[in-house]
């Protein structure tokens, strides 16, 4: 799929980080398979899910930074069609949708503490406090990093209360 799919289709669209995104949702389930869980599992298509759209935002905060010399390599980018305002923006809009995906993860069948809820809740917040700049951007190096940061420090933290709620739940009282 990278090679075969993703590769060709980055000198053709700015939007192949659509299919790319599919590359970086699979190391959960590449973890769960190991772990012998289901493929199907809900779990882990919330979980695949919340990888996919994470990489959305995290690539083009990338290209915000990073947009002239992906073009000067031959790239089609966003930043060819759309402003760096405007794409700060569509970035907040998938930070957005990484935030509520995330928040249904306890739904499809892992924790039920009220430390994951409210972990879950506080990063979630925090991530679009921290994330709002991007709505009035105006080529701040920055808010680029910062948010950079925090959309990377954000998946780390909420696989960290996944974890820490399930050793949780599986050690006797």
């Amino acid at each position: 799929w990278y090679n075969g799919v993703y590769t060709p289709l980055k000198r053709k669209t700015p939007l192949a980080v659509i299919p790319g995104a599919l590359i970086g949702s699979l190391p959960p389930a590449i973890g769960w398979s190991a772990a012998n869980g289901k493929l199907l599992d809900p779990f882990l298509l919330i979980v695949a899910l919340f990888f996919f759209v994470w990489q959305i935002p995290h690539f083009w905060l990338l290209l915000l930074k990073f947009g002239d010399e992906f073009e000067e390599a031959g790239y089609p980018t966003l930043t060819s069609r759309y402003s760096n305002q405007q794409i700060a923006r569509f970035t907040f809009f998938w930070i957005i949708v990484t935030v509520v995906v995330s928040m249904i993860i306890p739904v499809f069948g892992i924790g039920s503490s009220i430390f994951l809820y409210l972990g879950l809740f506080i990063v979630a917040l925090w991530l679009l406090i921290s994330s709002r700049r991007l709505l009035n951007f105006h080529e701040e190096v920055q808010t680029l990093r910062n948010s950079f940061i925090h959309i990377n420090a954000y998946i780390m933290l909420v696989m960290s209360f996944l974890t820490l709620d399930r050793i949780l739940q599986s050690t006797p009282a």
